[in-house]
């Protein structure tokens, strides 16, 4: 596979880093790292209380930024010294030859790491070339497999969580549970459940008028349709779909409904693998919500049924209360799930997601039987359509 003009800056970048944990040795590479990893522990407590005073979504991005800069600087500063200190005592030649080898290794695993988790915030943007450019990079590619999928989620619920790029309703409890679920126990997805995920994306995009990045799922109900949460898409223009494989594409939204917070998305370049519409579910069957929580790597979140039935909601602005069958869901649904498919253990679809309680894990699904119309029909809409207002904090 060919080298793309990212990777070859990349591997400058890491042979340059390398070279300087040679000279500097494995105790001011260690120093750095431990630094960087109790920088980056101050700056996660630290950003919810600079948050509380940043009020802009545009000027919230750069607060973050120049609060991790900031602690995460000081604290490899810090890491540096101290390990320029332990080094002086190391005079033994040969640990000093082993000290230099295993400085440049470790430098250049933090460089990786760095490079990795980078990466993927950047490809979360909801910019199609720049996510594009990312994806067909074959270092990043080789550099995030050796990243632990626990830092990337950890990245994206950070994300998430300071831009509020999630964008899912919280709601309190819609539906009183209907009898004991006789056992919580979820069976583990099965071959049908895995494969459904081949037809799951990730969609980002970014509403300029109020300076913010979305994230969310859905599905691909026709091989150029992708289903969605109409909050996911609100005020964006062009938003970015990637599947599982690694392709990315540029959307356009051909239908909007802020009512029933559904959306079509039409890809002409998409050749998508494709979800047939289930039965339905009842009370305490399992159910496997598909998506990427927290805009994050893809994940099947299981859960069970806990109520079926109609509940009053607002469209996706808080106005014009109406009656919506929806599913009632013991499932850890978080932001970035929404629009993604609820699936049976046959892997057809048997709801949207749309919604999470604020405390509890519990997660709320429109039932494929309510969204039915807009899933069959998918295809016939083909021209592009307004997407409404973004929703501001």
């Amino acid at each position: 596979m060919f080298l793309t003009w990212l990777d070859w800056v990349l591997l400058v970048v890491l042979v340059i880093v390398f070279i300087n944990g040679i000279r500097q040795g494995l105790w001011v590479s260690a120093g750095r790292m431990l630094g960087f990893v109790l920088g980056t522990i101050a700056a996660f407590f630290l950003m919810p209380e600079v948050n509380r005073f940043v009020d802009s979504p545009m000027w919230r991005i750069v607060a973050m930024v120049v609060c991790a800069v900031v602690l995460v600087g000081i604290g490899m500063a810090i890491g540096v010294a101290v390990g320029r200190a332990v080094r002086l005592r190391v005079n033994a030649p040969i640990a000093r030859r082993v000290d230099k080898v295993l400085g440049g290794i470790v430098n250049t695993a933090i460089a990786s790491v760095l490079i990795a988790l980078l990466a993927f915030s950047l490809s979360s943007m909801g910019m199609p070339q720049l996510t594009q450019t990312i994806k067909e990079s074959r270092v990043i590619a080789f550099v995030t497999k050796l990243t632990p999928e626990s830092g990337r989620t950890f990245v994206a619920s950070l994300w998430t969580d300071f831009l509020d790029s999630g964008v899912i309703p919280e709601l309190g409890p819609m539906l009183q549970s209907q009898g004991p679920v006789e056992d919580n126990a979820v069976r583990p997805p099965n071959d049908a459940v895995q494969q459904a995920g081949q037809a799951t994306v990730r969609i980002t995009g970014t509403a300029f008028e109020c300076g913010q990045n979305q994230t969310g799922s859905g599905f691909a109900v026709e091989p150029q349709r992708v289903v969605t949460n109409a909050h996911v898409v609100a005020g964006v223009e062009g938003p970015t779909v990637e599947d599982l494989d690694g392709n990315v594409y540029r959307a356009s939204v051909v239908y909007f409904d802020p009512e029933t917070d559904l959306a079509i998305l039409q890809i002409p370049d998409a050749d998508l693998p494709t979800l047939e519409i289930g039965r339905g579910l009842n009370i305490d069957d399992d159910a496997y919500a598909l998506g990427f929580p927290a805009g994050g790597p893809y994940r099947i979140t299981t859960g069970k049924v806990q109520a079926e039935g109609p509940a009053t909601l607002n469209n996706i602005y808080g106005q014009n209360p109406h009656l919506t069958s929806i599913y009632q869901l013991a499932s850890d649904i978080r932001e970035g799930n929404s629009g993604g498919p609820l699936v049976d253990d046959t892997g057809q679809v048997a709801g949207v997601i749309f919604a999470k309680a604020p405390d509890a894990q519990v997660g709320y699904a429109i039932t494929a039987e309510e969204a039915g119309s807009v899933l069959i029909s998918a295809q016939s809409y083909t021209e592009p359509v307004s997407t409404g207002q973004c929703l501001a904090d």
